[in-house]
Parts: C-alpha cells; sequence; structure tokens
C-alpha cells in the first residue's frame, strides 16, 4: 500500500449529503442489478427469449455484452462501496469514482434497453409473439422507468457535488482499494491473519505496480481473460474450433475497447505512464478499431457490400474479412485525423 501515501480531499462524517449520496448510488445498483437480472434470464430461458423481439441482431449482441459489462462495472464498484464506511472520512476521490461507476453502469443498461426497445417498435420477429411479449414488454417498461430514476438521481448527485480541483493530491485507484478491502476482510481471518497479509502485500508490491507501470499490457492480458469466458459459454452450444477462435476475437475485442475506455473514467489503474504523439495516436486508433469489431458484428447485415456480398451467401470467411475491412478503416481514418489536427501532441497519462 504504498503508491498513494498524500492524503485527497475528503467528504466529512457530518456531511449531510452522504446519507443521500449513499441511497443515490444503491438505487443505480438495484436499478442495474434488476436489468441485468431480466436480461440474462430472458436470453437463457428458452420460453421467454422465443418470445422476445429483440433476441436478434442487432440487438442480442447489444444485449450479449451488456451482461457481460454490468456485472464487471458492479464488482469493480462494489469494492469501493464496501470501503463507504458510516463514520470514516470519505475520501472525494473515492466517491468520484464510485459514481463514475454508477454512471456507467446504468448507461450499459439503458443502451441495452434502449436496443429492446427499439426492436419491439418496429416489431422484430413479429411472427414469434405470443401472450408473453406483452408481459416481457410490461417488465422492461418497468425496469427503463427504474433506470430512468436511477439516472435522474446520479446526475442530481454529480450536477451538485463541487468538482475537485487538478491541484488536489490523488486518491486511491480501484487496485489500491481492493488491497484496503481485502485486508479489512484478512483481519477477521484469525489465525490466518499473517498469512493473508503476506499475500496482499505481495500482490499490492509486485501485481499491482506492474499493471500501473503497463497498464495496455494489463488490458490486453484481462480482455483474454474476459473473451476466455465468453469461449466457456460458447461451448454448449457446440461451437467448432474456428468459430470459438471467432468468438474469442471478438469478445477480445470488445472487452479491451471496454477496459482501456472506461479504466480512466473509473479510476481502475492510475498510471504514471505517459503517452503523446504518434504512440497516443495510435493507441486511440487500436482501441476504436477494436470496438468497431463487436458493433460491425451487430450490424453486418447493413454491411456485407463492403465485401461485395449479401445477406444470402455469406460465411465466416466473408464475415472475417468485413470485420478487418472495417477495423482497418477505423484505425486508419482515426489516425490520419488525430494526426492532421495534432491531438495528443503534449503526454497524456495511461490509465485502465
Amino acid at each position: 500500500m504504498d503508491t498513494f501515501q498524500v492524503k485527497p480531499a475528503f467528504l466529512p462524517v457530518a456531511d449531510a449529503r452522504r446519507p443521500r449520496i449513499g441511497r443515490t448510488i444503491i438505487g443505480a445498483f438495484l436499478a442495474a442489478g434488476l436489468f441485468e437480472l431480466f436480461a440474462l434470464g430472458v436470453k437463457e430461458f428458452v420460453p421467454l427469449g422465443d418470445h422476445a423481439p429483440w433476441m436478434d441482431d442487432p440487438f442480442d449482441v447489444v444485449t450479449s455484452f451488456a451482461i457481460f459489462f454490468l456485472p464487471i462495472v458492479g464488482a469493480f464498484s462494489a469494492v469501493r462501496l464496501a470501503l463507504c464506511r458510516r463514520f470514516e472520512p470519505l475520501p472525494r476521490s473515492r466517491l468520484d469514482d464510485l459514481l463514475h461507476g454508477c454512471i456507467v453502469l446504468i448507461g450499459v443498461a439503458v443502451v441495452a434497453a434502449g436496443s429492446d426497445w427499439i426492436a419491439v417498435i418496429r416489431g422484430v420477429d413479429h411472427a414469434s409473439w405470443s401472450p408473453v411479449t406483452p408481459a416481457l414488454i410490461a417488465a422492461l417498461a418497468v425496469l427503463t422507468a427504474g433506470l430512468a430514476l436511477a439516472a435522474a438521481g446520479l446526475f442530481s448527485e454529480v450536477r451538485w457535488l463541487p468538482t475537485l480541483e487538478g491541484s488536489e493530491p490523488v486518491g486511491p485507484d480501484w487496485l489500491a482499494d481492493a488491497s484496503e478491502l481485502a485486508i479489512r476482510v484478512s483481519g477477521r481471518l484469525g489465525p490466518c491473519e499473517p498469512l493473508a497479509m503476506r499475500v496482499i502485500r505481495a500482490v499490492d508490491r509486485e501485481a499491482w505496480t506492474r499493471v500501473r507501470r503497463r497498464p495496455i499490457a494489463a488490458a490486453v492480458v484481462a480482455a483474454a481473460g474476459f473473451a476466455a469466458l465468453f469461449d466457456v459459454g460458447s461451448l454448449r452450444e457446440g461451437y467448432s474450433l474456428e468459430l470459438l477462435v471467432f468468438v474469442f476475437v471478438v469478445a477480445w475485442c470488445g472487452m479491451f475497447a471496454f477496459l482501456l475506455g472506461i479504466g480512466s473514467y473509473l479510476g481502475l489503474a492510475r498510471s504514471p505512464t505517459a503517452l503523446s504523439g504518434t504512440r497516443r495516436r495510435l493507441l486511440d486508433a487500436t482501441l476504436l478499431g477494436c470496438a468497431s469489431v463487436p458493433i460491425t458484428l451487430a450490424f453486418r447485415d447493413s454491411l456485407w457490400g463492403f465485401v461485395g456480398t449479401s445477406t444470402i451467401t455469406p460465411g465466416l470467411a466473408e464475415l472475417d474479412r468485413l470485420l478487418i475491412l472495417v477495423a482497418a478503416s477505423v484505425v486508419g481514418l482515426t489516425f490520419v485525423v488525430e494526426t492532421i489536427a495534432r491531438i495528443h501532441e503534449r503526454a497524456d497519462p495511461i490509465s485502465n
């Protein structure tokens, strides 16, 4: 725990805003959690999914990634929430990162709910609708209202909290918070506490230090781990090896873009590493190129013309060419535009 020794600004114990902020955060967790249960239940329980309008692409791709992203961001935020004690001063940077996590949770859920509503309004796959469908739509309406209330509460709290000055000391990142929580938990392990403390401090000293020094490499490895979980789920479908590789690559691209995209916003790993010029522009181009892969997959039926085919004949090889073509175009265009606009001439810290 030797990385962040400076003391950041705090929200005092007696601050009257703390109970209200706490209720807002819990409300955001609850709204996102209920939507996760609904989306996962409909997708995995065939008697429901067969009659839901949003089970076909591009809507299903949005739902699939939302189902995966929500628990990940929820787990990140839950670590910080567990460190918010009623009778302890609350570091403002920790509170800001926790609110940012709630904003991402609600944002992902709102995007997925919006995708579902588009499917409903367009009457997608109307032939499969049944008496179950209106019940699903009603449940979606209730959950959407809950997400809207949670979003309004978050907007209100973020709006009225004063902004931290750039000159104020930076608080702990998520890695430091995870170590802090582990230390608190280890205090309840009795005879095992000394061993647990040695493990925690070794992880903090060795693993977390390497992550902060090489956040991009850490994101590559973490995205590979998450993508492997996608493949584990795909094994139940009896996918071929070629298709499993395809799923892994698409999932990795989505997770890599997601982790780097939200890393700085959530304060996952505050790194001393700074990139500028060509290297930073290449990173931006790579991130957007990776993000384009799942998006292209979702809207592939409208993009087959780019590889000279149609939705009637394409196979996995044509889909590979389409994803590579779009990703390469996004990478090249992003790099050229940022170079012409002279973006990132100064070094910016990299976080993930």
